[in-house]
């Protein structure tokens, strides 16, 4: 038996409602498919949301992620009565809650990743920040995973810089009685530890149980855990709207500079739209004359008013 719990349990808002329920700025899929649409959905035999009680009286969430995910995915529902002290807590109590049994994936509901297989016993999904394109947001909030050369978890390590790769919220477990007891032995006053992660459980399972966990990696992430993190990634799928008639206007080293910025963002997502007031263009010959200033466009908008409210080249020095 394989579960995939997804905790969704914390207070991640966007607009004013769960960030779960928000939708993908590419795509416009819900965040709450964006987080396991990666990580191989389908392998897990039961795929459990946990979510707060008080977030489902207030939002309808359980009723809203049934819309939004039961015709890709048979889901379901754990309820839980008050706000937890962090993930591992809601972990555990899901596991017990819904009785878990067998090996169990906790998923994290705040970022994207897409892994090159399914995860399998114990494994954490990892980023080497090395090869990762792209900044990553609050860096020092992550926790980071000392590797050995087969690349065997040696440990993990909350919000200090220990290592080039960073774990990306997906935790797998080969039992989850081991989730259970390591949890239940950590949970007390003779452990020191102020908030429980599931990386204490982790290193407690490879530092006394002797348990072997191994990295996986993932070669994809995007990151909507906090309202900037959020912001970059609108900015990442932005379309731009460019009006070929300025640009020849206003073309200089500023703007070659800016030119390349916006080349950079289309090749990681966003979306350039070519404008020319003439309405007669040919629209063949527009996209030639934006590829001469090394511009490439997606589409090609004829006829536009020259007082249309649009995104100018000279507009994007805040790039």
């Amino acid at each position: 038996m394989r579960t995939l719990i997804v905790l969704c349990a914390g207070d991640n808002m966007l607009k004013n409602k769960p960030a779960i329920l928000e939708k993908h700025p590419l795509n416009g899929v819900a965040l709450a498919y964006k987080a396991i649409e990666g990580i191989y959905p389908e392998s897990y035999n039961r795929i459990i949301f946990t979510i707060l009680e008080e977030m489902d009286i207030k939002y309808k969430l359980s009723s809203e992620l049934d819309a939004l995910l039961s015709s890709q995915l048979n889901i379901e529902m754990c309820l839980l009565p008050k706000k937890t002290s962090g993930p591992a807590e809601s972990a555990f109590l899901t596991i017990n809650q819904m009785s878990v049994v067998g090996e169990v994936t906790i998923r994290d509901s705040h970022n994207y990743i897409r892994l090159e297989k399914p995860s399998k016993g114990n494994c954490i999904a990892g980023v080497d920040l090395t090869k990762i394109e792209g900044p990553i947001e609050n860096l020092r909030s992550k926790s980071f995973l000392v590797l050995n050369e087969q690349n065997q978890v040696l440990d993990i390590i909350e919000k200090s810089f220990r290592s080039d790769v960073i774990s990306v919220g997906l935790y797998s477990f080969r039992d989850a009685k081991d989730f259970i007891d390591a949890y239940n032995r950590l949970n007390n006053t003779l452990y020191p530890i102020g908030k429980l992660y599931i990386s204490h459980i982790i290193s407690y399972l490879i530092g006394y149980y002797n348990r072997m966990f191994y990295v996986l990696p993932a070669y994809q992430f995007e990151d909507w855990g906090s309202l900037t993190a959020w912001h970059n990634l609108q900015k990442q799928y932005a379309t731009y709207f460019l009006d070929l008639d300025d640009v020849k206007r206003y073309m200089d080293t500023y703007h070659i500079k800016a030119i390349k910025e916006l080349e950079h963002r289309r090749k990681r997502g966003a979306k350039i739209i070519g404008c020319i007031q003439n309405p007669e263009s040919d629209i063949m010959e527009v996209q030639k004359e934006f590829e001469a200033f090394g511009i490439l466009v997606d589409g090609v908008i004829k006829g536009i008013n020259a007082s249309s409210e649009r995104i100018f080249l000279s507009d994007l020095g805040d790039l």
